[in-house]
C-alpha cells in the first residue's frame, strides 16, 4: 500500500535521515511534480522544537536554500515540502578526490553567502548542522 501524506504527497523513497528528521522523495499527485518532503523531529529541550524549526524553514527564501512550497502538520508531525535538489553532496565530492582550487573557492563563496543571509535575519538564524554531507552541489560554474 502506498503511503500518501495530506492526501497529496506519495512517498517514492527515503533519501536520508539525520538529527533533525527524515527526508523523502515524494510525488505531488495533484501537480505531478517531484519534491523533497522533510519530517522534522521533535527533539529534547536543548534544541528548537520541531514546530519552531518548521516555522523558521517556511520563512527562508534564498537561492542557496531549497524553496519551500508547502508546510503542514499531520498526525503530530511537522513537515516541509521543498525543491528536490539534484546533484551530489560535498562529502561525495571530497571522497572522489581532490577538488580544484577554483571549484573550492566557488563553493566556499556560495556557503558564506548563504550563512550571511541567515545571519542577517531578525532574529539571527544559526545553521547548527553545517557539514559536507548536508551541502548539495548542483553544478560547478566557475
Amino acid at each position: 500500500m502506498k503511503k500518501i501524506w495530506k492526501q497529496r504527497y506519495e512517498i517514492i523513497q527515503k533519501l536520508g535521515q539525520g538529527g533533525s528528521g527524515s527526508v523523502y522523495k515524494v510525488r505531488d499527485i495533484h501537480l505531478e511534480k517531484i519534491w523533497a518532503l522533510k519530517f522534522i523531529e521533535n527533539r529534547d529541550i536543548n534544541y528548537k522544537s520541531g514546530k519552531e524549526e518548521w516555522e523558521i524553514c517556511k520563512k527562508v527564501a534564498y537561492p542557496n536554500f531549497p524553496r519551500v512550497v508547502d508546510a503542514f502538520e499531520e498526525d503530530g508531525k511537522y513537515a516541509i515540502v521543498m525543491d528536490l535538489i539534484k546533484g551530489v553532496t560535498l562529502e561525495e565530492m571530497i571522497q572522489r578526490g581532490p577538488i580544484e582550487e577554483k571549484q573550492m573557492i566557488f563553493l566556499a563563496k556560495q556557503i558564506c553567502e548563504a550563512l550571511h543571509y541567515l545571519h542577517l535575519q531578525s532574529p539571527v538564524l544559526l545553521y547548527l548542522d553545517l557539514k559536507p554531507a548536508n551541502i548539495m552541489v548542483k553544478k560547478m560554474v566557475v
